[in-house]
């Protein structure tokens, strides 16, 4: 670029061999500047004393390049080396990775301080000013401490988060917290719902962990705590052990259990006296059942003749039936359910009865979870 006390007079590129002309319109002469910048190199201004004879005019010129370099290792955790950094001076457009050791080199810098962002996925962004010293190699190491994110998902909005006593209000259900690596005791609260208290880790970096706050309305789950124990007391007084069972166990894996603590206690004791009751009718029933079906097996070995024993077996075949379906009926909740049914459909194919004894064996396969060895 050429200029006269400042003005622009002509400007010109070189080409790949560093050769250049500047054509100018008109002859010139008096002292001009000519100004050279390059890329990594020092900027030259060269003051020329042009003759108006002259139209040609040559001047060859040595630039020198940069040498102020900014060098380090980009490490974390105990000094461990962290490739594949992304190291980038962006008001210069440049940017590199470290290598598997860490190391990055930055070199033909101009003489300034520049800001250097250090950046990899799963660790924390470091901004760092690094003033660059001609002609001197300025060393920048640089620690990135690796994160991970604990994602938490809730059924609610506004609500109290505590992250190892730190205490904040989330108003979404879906909240976000970037972290270093730890172990975290985390509760959430909202006026009116059970608290949640959790614990978990992050151990690696980048990892991402969901936590999931399902918040429980205190009324509404006492409201279904006493419904439930009165249905099981229901199912005690009739004997309907399994059922109470399954009840019981809903209500020992509700949270805030505690006011409900005598209750809960109570029933289970009820539950256990109930159980100690239906085992001595299974066992009276169990002694029936064998009973009745000694006394077919000794009226079918009977020796009478074949009109007569037809009579007696059709007469206990109808006797035993009415005899199991009173059992049934008294005691709907024996865990001898099963064996019934199938000794009565047993005993309708012995009568020649098909379809009465496929009923009688289908209903026995409603009951044959509840079946006693």
């Amino acid at each position: 670029m050429l200029l006269d006390k400042g003005e622009v007079l002509a400007e010109t590129t070189t080409d790949e061999t560093g050769y250049y002309e500047i054509e100018l319109p008109n002859q010139i002469s008096g002292e001009k500047t000519l100004r050279i910048n390059a890329e990594n190199f020092s900027g030259e201004y060269v003051v020329e004393n042009f003759e108006n004879t002259k139209n040609i005019y040559e001047k060859n010129i040595m630039l020198k390049p940069y040498t102020t370099k900014i060098n380090g290792v980009v490490t974390f955790g105990k000094g461990q080396a962290l490739g594949n950094t992304l190291v980038m001076i962006e008001s210069l457009g440049i940017w590199q990775f470290t290598n598997g050791k860490g190391e990055y080199y930055f070199n033909n810098l101009q003489e300034d301080t520049h800001e250097i962002t250090f950046k990899k996925l799963g660790y924390t962004t470091v901004n760092e000013k690094i003033k660059a010293t001609k002609d001197e190699t300025s060393v920048k190491n640089i620690v990135l401490n690796p994160i991970g994110k604990i994602v938490f998902r809730s059924n609610l909005e506004a609500f109290k988060l505590n992250v190892n006593g730190k205490e904040f209000t989330v108003n979404q259900k879906i909240y976000e917290l970037i972290h270093g690596m730890g172990t975290f005791n985390i509760s959430a609260t909202k006026t009116g719902y059970l608290p949640i208290n959790t614990k978990l880790s992050l151990t690696e970096a980048g990892e991402i962990r969901d936590v999931f706050l399902e918040f429980i309305n205190i009324q509404e789950q006492n409201k279904e705590i006493k419904t439930n124990i009165e249905k099981i007391k229901s199912n005690i007084k009739e004997l309907k052990i399994t059922e109470a069972e399954e009840l019981l166990s809903e209500i020992s894996q509700m949270k805030g259990l505690k006011a409900y603590e005598k209750d809960y206690l109570d029933i289970s004791s009820r539950l256990k006296n109930a159980k100690a009751r239906l085992f001595d009718i299974d066992r009276s029933i169990k002694f029936e059942l064998e009973k009745v079906k000694d006394n077919i097996k000794k009226e079918e070995a009977s020796k009478v003749g074949y009109v007569e024993k037809n009579k007696n077996l059709t007469k206990l075949y109808k006797e035993s039936l009415d005899y199991l379906g009173k059992i049934v009926f008294s005691h709907p909740y024996t865990t001898y359910r099963y064996d019934i049914h199938m000794l009565q459909g047993d005993i309708y194919l012995k009568m020649g009865m098909p379809n009465s004894s496929k009923n009688y064996t289908e209903e026995a396969k409603k009951y044959e979870n509840r079946r006693k060895e």
